[in-house]
């Protein structure tokens, strides 16, 4: 028997949005009776492999094995001594191939990822015992359709260089599925559970954390999500976490399998102007950071939406953390343990004759260009070799929109760019080291930089026709530089609207899988 578990959650939690504070604990049996019911799917599994007859020759197969990830399936056998599996999905061209390895075992639960639609894929499986190949075989998994939605979606200018290894994931935005396409603009993966406008995160178990688009609160600029959904990519649900005041734009975690750190809200006549820690096993909220406190400036705090933070970076040996605060187009260090700022960059003119002035580092470019309303600040490793800076990258969307601030742009109108800064935090100062510009991006959009490839990925989130389309009406295209010489080698062309987008190689997911 299969659940249908992406329907339960859309019903179970259509019901919670409409449930008064007095049936609190109505609702914590009902979100409890969603994980009873994935585990039912998850024992049924393990039942039938452990009391089964299957075999690597005569496996057990399951696709979609909890209805909400239909390029998927799940392939089970048991083996006499453990083995590890290496899973190969043929791809249309050599280079969408997609392979990974699965822990060695005797009892053998195995994800098929990267299935395409609406055909018959061949997989092919191997048997590998202290590295040596001991036997293979392929097995036939039948997918359906796309939603029409998806359906010829990507667009690839193609090009000659060497294609990196891996699946684009687009989250958020004006369609809130995620999914994943290769680099011939194939979907390979998407999960039928809706997210809110900013989707998923990944975390280091291989597995990711979904903003829901079910159950929200309602506030005078906009409604957010209240529950974060625990996912792995077979759409299995782990966790549900509850975070009343709503979350946004951010989920990362402070160690590996440890407590997270979410974007939130004060809801103290503003919103996304907060940092809180989860506790990541209870769900409790242990702390609120209110940037309100942070910062305080009269005509800027008077805003409901002053910050609009939107991406944090954790620093595990400093304790401290690097925020985006896009409507004061800043970014700033905090220690995290005293919430003092350690230093700030912005155009100098944000904060001319405040107190804030004395935390702005010093930049070494005559021209220097600055950003504004900027998204995905981030410390990045290794890309100059100096162990004396900071290597930053951000997202600058290059537009001011915000009511608070008088600063305009000054140059390169009409594009945006990731930039690289190296900050030296003992001399107080940044240089801008590299730009990457191309169509601009007017809100959200990220990078992914992968240093040993040589290549960056620019990710343009929301190009618009005219300065008079809304976002529904935005569209994606993400660039793929190579790093070294900026040339730019293929262009993807995203017909929605994105919020972030994530390359990502299987195998560094696959090896940390597992049912529990």
């Amino acid at each position: 028997m299969k659940v249908n578990l992406s329907v339960l959650i859309i019903i179970v939690l259509i019901l919670i949005s409409g449930c008064s504070s007095s049936q609190v604990d109505e609702n914590v049996s009902i979100q409890e009776s969603i994980l009873l019911e994935n585990e039912e799917v998850d024992n049924e599994i393990i039942n039938e492999i452990k009391n089964g007859e299957f075999t690597f020759d005569n496996p057990y197969i399951v696709i979609d094995p909890y209805e909400s990830s239909p390029l998927t399936a799940l392939v089970g056998f048991k083996t006499e001594e453990d083995m590890e599996v290496k899973v190969i999905v043929t791809g249309d061209v050599e280079e969408d191939t997609i392979e990974y390895i699965i822990k060695k075992s005797k009892e053998h639960y195995v994800p098929i990822v990267g299935l395409y639609a609406d055909r018959e894929n061949k997989v092919k499986l191997q048997l590998f015992k202290n590295n040596n190949l001991v036997e293979e075989n392929e097995i036939s998994i039948e997918t359906e359709a796309l939603p029409e939605e998806l359906i010829n979606s990507i667009e690839v200018e193609d090009s000659e260089e060497e294609i990196l290894k891996g699946m684009t994931f687009i989250a958020g935005g004006n369609f809130k599925k995620p999914y994943a396409f290769d680099s011939s603009g194939n979907i390979r993966w998407f999960i039928d559970v809706l997210t809110d406008g900013h989707g998923m995160f990944f975390m280091e178990n291989g597995r990711f954390m979904v903003m829901s688009g079910y159950s929200m609160v309602e506030t005078e600029f906009r409604d957010y999500a209240t529950r974060i959904f625990d996912m792995d990519l077979l759409g299995r649900l782990h966790k549900i976490y509850n975070i009343p005041k709503g979350v946004h734009h951010e989920i990362i975690e402070k160690t590996p399998d440890g407590n997270l750190i979410i974007l939130a809200n004060s809801l103290r006549d503003h919103v996304e102007d907060t940092v809180i820690e989860v506790d990541r096993d209870t769900g409790e909220i242990l702390r609120e950071i209110d940037f309100n406190d942070i910062i305080v400036h009269e005509e800027y705090n008077d805003d409901y939406d002053w910050a609009h933070m939107n991406s944090a970076y954790y620093n595990r040996e400093e304790n401290t953390a690097i925020f985006s605060i896009r409507d004061t187009s800043s970014v700033l260090k905090l220690d995290m343990e005293t919430e003092e700022i350690i230093w700030m960059i912005a155009d100098p003119e944000i904060w001319e004759d405040t107190d804030y002035e004395k935390y702005l580092l010093e930049s070494l470019n005559n021209d220097n260009k600055w950003f504004y309303e900027q998204h995905s600040a981030s410390k990045v490793e290794n890309l100059d070799n100096n162990p004396d800076t900071l290597d930053l990258m951000i997202f600058d969307n290059r537009i001011v929109r915000s009511k608070t601030m008088t600063v305009q742009v000054k140059e390169d109108l009409e594009k945006s760019s990731v930039i690289y800064y190296a900050i030296d935090e003992e001399n107080k100062t940044i240089e801008e080291k590299r730009r990457f510009t191309n169509s601009h991006a007017f809100i959200t959009s990220n990078y992914d930089m992968f240093m040993e490839e040589d290549r960056l990925f620019a990710n343009h989130g929301s190009l618009r026709a005219s300065s008079d389309a809304g976002f529904d009406e935005a569209w994606g295209e993400i660039y793929e530089y190579e790093y070294s010489t900026g040339e730019l080698i293929r262009t993807y062309k995203v017909e929605h609207g994105f919020y972030r987008a994530y390359r990502k190689e299987l195998n560094n997911i696959a090896e940390k899988w597992k049912i529990d």
